[in-house]
């Protein structure tokens, strides 16, 4: 099997040309070496949602083969109990030509996300061949597909697997003659014979996350009835979830740095922890998810009025903890689709910007208010709403309207706005009849979308000058580069980009072996004012660094990357073999003469003096950003010398220039990152120490927030970003 470079295919995609390593086809390779490639043919068109179990078989799950948590069941992923056989001692059915197709279908759906190549295996009815659920990585490819979206090397680990039929991998979008990962509405498809009561089984990776997978449980869907006979052509998303390999710390999904739209190959911190450069995204915000639950229900939960039903949108910002925000007023509207809130990919209209910059509904509320032809109920919900907060409005509308949108600021940034898409959730059904309210529900909660306005730069969230929260005054943010509406994504880290202009650090000679260290907060100025905790220090020789780059964090360093509490850092070092001095400084200057103790704010000093000798050379120091989850600056883990090997004191020159070298933000690997500075378990919102969430359990598992899970960051479910069909080929 050829090599597809699934991260070189997806930089091209993303660039606008197409960087292709490998084969020009899908590979389809059976058990005994013979290959079976075939050919695109029709089926039958689109075909139907089948959610009912068709062997007429029933199990301990949910129809789509979940329980009532969601998760897969464990008779089986499409909810049968996998008693199929024949029912008699006659000749076996017949083997069946089967198709699988893979459509992306994320365009303008809560995150745009390309999809990776990915293997697909037919299989017995017990054969468990791809994910050891709540185990570690076993199998040999897994993480590169999770990680990098290579299925080659998983698929060649699974050839002499116990149970297996077929395999193959699908790289080459239909129409396409190369392979590729498949943007929005673009497809896989493949063809293969399958043997009765078969099962098939697949995984793909989810590009806009780090190691998630999009795949299905042990032991695969189902493909065939009780006789044998092949099911017909069916939607079998609901039967995929998202899965995360536990191989990599997660990030804000489709904005973390270390993802392969936004990297190399296997780039990226172990999920188990370490000390590595700190490299998240502060101005990212998590999806939809994470910030809101929403409610569809009627008068005793029946439709009394068909046409009335009521919203209630319920602010979990806080029980989430990934981004705490109040939501502004809330505009909403039904309408015709002749008109619309917004336009993706247009410039927004003023009222859109009044709306996502200053959370102000009166521009929308005015314009759609005013008698236009095209809509038909208009009102605002007075906010703020702060977490725990419902918001509540009754619809009672006709199918000359029948599209409900809209919209509320996040106010914990510069233009981000929370929105149904912009062609609106649909009332009524194609014949004109009103939807239940699950199905309006389940549309919601499936499309409801984070927005950029592209009205004003983004900076930190929850930290930002300009942002609603802080700002001097409506509409003062500088503009946006891209201004554009879109759906959130942006990767910007201010930490990494300012990190030289949030934090000076001068030290020079001030005779002999004396040196005066000078730290001052400049972050007024940038996009994330700051404020620095106390600053360890210690002199030491060139064997004893505060931390090592990859290794876990010490107790001592932990308190103070995720609390501010550099006592445990004195503990650990002073009077260590090797160390000088171990001491914290906490005297802030404002340059007026009076220096205060605590924590350095912007436009505030700490300056003290120190002295080396010629054994302990080195100074290092150590200070928390705040916010933050664990987040702390330093020197590069060995400290910069003061003095050379013979004892001389080096010059200020050379000092600022290791200084401007070795000066960096870290993160200790000890707590999951958090949005910006508007997360849940950071420093000072926290409600104690030491009470976030961890890096990650290391272990293969579905992504979902739970218990032994410890996921900062959703993910979207599978039926947001993809359709999967399968059924007979129809020649």
């Amino acid at each position: 099997m050829k090599r597809v470079n699934a991260t070189g295919i997806l930089s091209g995609l993303l660039t606008g040309s197409l960087l292709v390593v490998g084969c020009t086809g899908d590979d389809t390779t059976a058990v005994d070496g013979t290959g079976d490639s075939g050919t695109a043919g029709t089926d039958g068109g689109p075909g139907t949602p089948d959610p009912t179990v068709a062997d007429g078989s029933t199990g301990s799950g949910s129809a789509d083969g979940s329980s009532t948590d969601g998760t897969p069941t464990a008779e089986s992923s499409d909810g049968a109990t996998d008693e199929e056989s024949s029912g008699d001692d006659g000749p076996d059915p017949d083997p069946v030509d089967m198709f699988l197709e893979i459509t992306n279908i994320s365009g303008e759906n809560v995150m745009t996300t390309a999809i990776s190549p990915g293997v697909w295996l037919n299989h017995e009815q017990t054969a468990e061949l791809i994910l050891p659920e709540d185990m570690p990585r076993t199998g040999e490819g897994l993480e590169e597909l999770g990680e990098d979206g290579d299925p080659t090397n998983l698929a060649a680990s699974l050839k002499d697997n116990s149970g297996l039929l077929l395999s193959g991998v699908f790289d080459t979008p239909e129409g396409g003659d190369m392979p590729a990962v498949i943007a929005p509405g673009e497809n896989y498809r493949v063809e293969f014979t399958a043997e009765a009561f078969s099962r098939l089984s697949m995984a793909m990776m989810l590009v806009g996350s780090n190691d998630q997978l999009i795949a299905t449980g042990s032991p695969g869907i189902g493909m065939f009835a009780g006789g044998g006979q092949p099911l017909g052509v069916r939607d079998v998303t609901n039967l995929l979830r998202v899965w995360d390999v536990g191989s990599e710390v997660n990030q804000a999904p489709g904005q973390g740095p270390w993802q392969p739209a936004n990297s190399g190959a296997n780039i990226g911190a172990p999920e188990a922890g370490g000390v590595f450069p700190h490299n998240d995204s502060t101005r990212a915000i998590p999806l939809a998810a994470d910030l809101v639950s929403v409610q569809v229900t009627s008068a005793q939960g029946k439709k009394a009025d068909p046409d009335e039903f009521t919203v209630t949108i319920t602010n979990i910002s806080e029980a989430r903890g990934t981004m705490v925000t109040p939501l502004s007023d809330l505009f909403w509207m039904t309408h015709n689709d002749e008109e619309a809130l917004f336009a993706a990919g247009s410039t927004a209209s003023a009222e859109l910007e009044l709306l996502a910059e200053d959370g102000d509904t009166s521009g929308l509320d005015g314009i759609f208010n005013a008698g236009v032809g095209g809509v038909g109920l208009a009102s605002v919900e007075a906010g703020p709403f702060l977490d725990g907060d419902e918001i509540s409005f009754t619809v009672n509308t006709s199918n000359v309207t029948p599209l409900l949108s809209f919209a509320t600021m996040l106010v914990e940034s510069n233009d981000a706005f929370l929105a149904t898409p912009a062609a609106g959730i649909p009332l009524y059904d194609e014949g004109g009849m009103p939807r239940d309210n699950e199905d309006i529900e389940d549309d919601i909660l499936r499309l409801l979308t984070v927005w950029d306005a592209g009205t004003e730069a983004n900076e930190t969230t929850g930290a930002g000058a300009n942002q609603a929260a802080r700002q001097p005054g409506a509409n003062t943010g500088a503009a946006d580069a891209d201004d554009l509406v879109r759906i959130y994504a942006d990767a910007g880290s201010d930490i990494e980009e300012s990190l030289p202009a949030m934090l000076d650090v001068s030290i020079e000679n001030d005779g002999g072996n004396d040196f005066v260290v000078t730290i001052t907060n400049n972050s007024a100025s940038t996009g994330f004012p700051a404020v620095f905790t106390p600053a360890f220090y210690m002199l030491h020789d060139n064997a004893t660094p505060i931390f090592e780059l990859g290794s876990d964090a010490s107790p001592g360093l932990e308190s103070l990357a995720e609390d501010g509490d550099a006592s445990g850092l004195v503990g650990e070092w002073d009077g260590m073999a090797g160390v000088d001095t171990a001491a914290v400084y906490d005297l802030a200057d404002n340059g007026m003469g009076m220096p205060t103790a605590g924590p350095l704010l912007p436009g505030e000093f700490y300056e003290f003096t120190v002295t080396a000798t010629t054994d302990e050379r080195f100074f290092s120091f150590a200070s928390m950003l705040v916010p933050s989850n664990d987040t702390f600056v330093a020197f590069s883990s060995g400290g910069i010398a003061l003095l050379s090997a013979g004892g001389a004191p080096l010059s200020d020159e050379a000092i600022a220039i290791a200084i401007q070298e070795e000066l960096g933000a870290w993160d200790a690997g000890t707590e999951g990152n958090q949005a910006g500075a508007a997360g849940r378990d950071q420093a000072p919102r926290q409600a104690g120490p030491n009470t976030g969430e961890g890096n990650g359990s290391g272990l293969v598992r579905v992504h979902e927030q739970g218990p032994g899970n410890n996921v900062v960051w959703s993910a979207p479910q599978a039926n947001q970003v993809v359709q999967v069909r399968l059924g007979p080929v129809e020649r």
